[in-house]
């Protein structure tokens, strides 16, 4: 609502915080939103992108599989901001199912314009795979430009603190990942 993200010290719009509100209950009007490209009132541009991009945050949060092919189609198709292309990224390394790690994996080609969206997204796969293929990246980048955000995202994905928030349970799972980046 303009009327209160105009008061804030930065005047952007915000839409992750009062979705995550919703809780699981409004995850499929969420994907239905995401699916349908459609918001409920006229919002301008910029709203438009944080309304996008709240839904595939709040939504994410939730690790629902079921939300892995809407996530994957808003982030191959090449014609939204670039704000919504990297939080569908996200979303789909939160997932990480196989589906959602070998779409990420295929946009990590050199050319590929969604390639540092989904070096972002492998870096939020807590998967030993993810982490394989960020370290390949890494070892093939030509330069400090290219190696920038793939340095980040395997600070990402063998983050202690991140793990940590998984419980217990994926301590195995987390040695794995964080020998291979090292």
């Amino acid at each position: 609502k303009p009327e209160v993200y105009k008061t804030y010290r930065k005047p952007e719009p915000l839409a992750t915080k009062d979705l995550k509100r919703l809780g699981p209950d409004a995850l499929l009007p969420m994907l239905s939103a995401l699916a349908f490209d459609t918001p409920a009132v006229m919002l301008s541009e910029k709203e438009k992108t944080a309304y996008v991009v709240g839904l595939l945050e709040a939504s994410s949060a939730l690790r629902d599989p079921r939300s892995g092919p809407v996530y994957t189609a808003v982030f191959e198709s090449k014609n939204k901001p670039a704000e919504v292309l990297a939080a569908a990224a996200r979303a789909m390394g939160r997932l990480c199912s196989d589906v959602e790690l070998a779409a990420l994996k295929k946009h990590t080609a050199p050319a590929d314009s969604l390639r540092t969206h989904a070096i972002d997204g492998l870096g939020q796969c807590r998967r030993k795979e993810s982490a394989e293929h960020l370290v390949t990246l890494l070892a093939s980048a030509v330069d400090s430009a290219a190696a920038e955000p793939i340095a980040e995202a395997l600070g990402d994905v063998a983050s202690s603190w991140a793990w940590k928030t998984l419980g217990s349970s994926q301590e195995a799972n987390a040695k794995a990942v964080q020998a291979a980046v090292t």
